[in-house]
C-alpha cells in the first residue's frame, strides 16, 4: 500500500494539476469537493470534529488528496496517517492567485477583495510552513517556477519519472 499523499495548497495553486500528476504516478485520487462541503463547515474549525468520522472513512478509500477539506486538516491528517506525505502547492505571485480566485467568484453577490484572497493565501501558507518546519514528510512545489516530475518523484522515492509533461490544468486568463 502506498503512503497517503496530501496536497495542502489552497485553491488556485495547481491542486488539479497535482491530482492529475498523482493519477499518472498510479495513485487513486480524490480531488473534487464532496457532499459535506455544502455548508462550508471546513471554514469553521470549531465544527471540524463532527466530521472526523466521515473524513477518515473517505480517506480510507484513496491514496492521494487535493482541494477541500484536505488542505485545512493537515494537522489532523498528519496525526491520523503518520506515514503520510504532504505537498504545499504555491503560486509565484499571490496577486495572480487573487485574480484567479476573483475570476472564479464572478457572478456571486459579494466577491471578496483581492487583499482578502492574498491574506488568506499567505496566512494558510505561513501556518503550514510553521507546522512542518522540522518534518521530513513535507515538500513545497511551485509549478510556475518549473517544479514538476523530478522534484515530486524524488520526494516520493519514485525512481521512474513519467515520460510526459507535468500536467498544467485550469490555466486561466484573468480580467484586469
Amino acid at each position: 500500500m502506498k503512503r497517503k499523499l496530501f496536497c495542502i495548497g489552497l485553491f488556485k495553486t495547481g491542486t488539479k494539476s497535482f491530482g492529475k500528476a498523482a493519477r499518472i504516478l498510479g495513485y487513486t485520487v480524490t480531488d473534487k469537493p464532496w457532499f459535506i462541503l455544502r455548508d462550508n463547515w471546513y471554514l469553521n474549525p470549531l465544527r471540524w470534529k463532527e466530521y472526523y468520522p466521515i473524513i477518515k472513512q473517505r480517506a480510507s478509500k484513496y491514496d492521494a488528496f487535493s482541494d477541500a477539506p484536505w488542505m485545512f486538516l493537515y494537522k489532523e491528517l498528519d496525526s491520523w496517517f503518520p506515514e503520510s506525505k504532504f505537498v504545499l502547492t504555491l503560486r509565484k505571485d499571490p496577486l495572480t492567485l487573487a485574480k484567479s480566485d476573483t475570476n472564479q467568484w464572478r457572478g456571486k453577490s459579494q466577491i471578496p477583495s483581492i487583499n482578502k484572497f492574498i491574506q488568506r493565501y499567505e496566512n494558510h501558507n505561513n501556518k503550514i510552513l510553521e507546522y512542518f518546519q522540522s518534518k521530513s514528510n513535507f515538500l513545497t512545489m511551485c509549478f510556475e517556477l518549473g517544479d514538476g516530475w523530478e522534484k515530486l518523484c524524488n520526494f516520493l522515492n519514485i525512481k521512474k519519472i513519467p515520460n510526459c509533461s507535468f500536467p498544467h490544468l485550469n490555466k486561466g486568463k484573468y480580467r484586469r
